[in-house]
């Protein structure tokens, strides 16, 4: 009876040190983040079959900068993107100018958005926040932005995001001719 214990006690902590073994050989560590997320596409923010409409969402926002904003109502996101791990690649619009670092900026898919008026729709920008800042060279930086993406609006002064994300990285764009919109070359 005792062997059987023992022997009983000796396969538990075998299979404890094997599962505990597998577990760390399956832990994400930040540098594989990138590795794990679904890299997206700037058009996929926008719902299957979604069309934008001519002729309404810009409204008179007096709190843009512009006085235009967008109506969100007429400028859905993709609801299956939510609470998804994604890779994108964009510009940075950096929201918090604190020298050369940035906390908090959106992410556009083209150069000069937020700049020219109207802003971009909501459902073509992204409010990041990360956890330490991020070193940018000039106004506009291009970097693949990697989180978990949310379909939760957020507003700023240079306009209405609807999706929001933490980043786990920004890293400076790699790859070919940089291009000036992302969903068309990337």
């Amino acid at each position: 009876m005792r062997i059987h214990r023992l022997f009983g006690f000796a396969l538990t902590a075998a299979v404890v040190i094997v599962l505990a073994a597998i577990a760390a050989a399956l832990a994400v560590s930040p540098g594989a983040s990138a590795a794990n997320a679904r890299t997206l596409k700037w058009d996929e923010l926008l719902p299957p079959g979604w069309t934008a409409p001519l002729d309404k969402g810009v409204i008179e926002d007096p709190n843009a900068p512009s006085g235009i904003g967008y109506d969100p109502k007429f400028f859905p996101v993709n609801a299956a993107l939510n609470g998804k791990k994604v890779r994108v690649p964009g510009y940075v619009v950096p929201l918090d100018m604190g020298g050369d670092t940035t906390e908090e900026f959106l992410l556009v898919s083209y150069l000069g958005a937020c700049i020219h008026v109207p802003p971009p729709p909501p459902n073509q920008m992204i409010y990041v926040k990360t956890e330490k800042p991020v070193k940018f060279d000039g106004l506009f930086m291009a970097v693949w932005t990697t989180g978990t993406i949310l379909t939760q609006h957020k507003d700023s002064e240079l306009g209405l995001a609807g999706y929001s994300m933490t980043a786990d990285a920004v890293e400076p764009y790699k790859g070919p001719d940089l291009p000036i919109e992302f969903n068309k070359n990337e």
